[in-house]
């Protein structure tokens, strides 16, 4: 039996917050290829499926910027 990973867009963005940090992303262009870039790898791993709103997680990940940046900022990554 295949398992059907999926992940909510909070542990995505975790996900997207540790791995922006590694990176050392700044910019909100920075943030949005990040979170294109973590969303195809998910979608060509099995850990997203493609009837999954794909485009609506990218919206709504990608909007997120505001919350990154502060995070960086308290992490003192800026």
């Amino acid at each position: 039996m295949m398992q059907n990973l999926q992940f909510s867009e909070e542990e995505i963005f975790e996900r997207l917050v540790e791995e922006g940090m590694a990176q050392g992303i700044g910019t909100e262009e920075g943030f949005h290829s990040l979170v294109e870039g973590m969303l195809e790898d998910m979608l060509d791993m099995g850990e997203v499926s493609d009837d999954q709103n794909m485009e609506g997680h990218e919206t709504n990940l990608k909007s997120r910027w505001p919350e990154y940046r502060a995070r960086l900022t308290a992490e003192g990554n800026e």
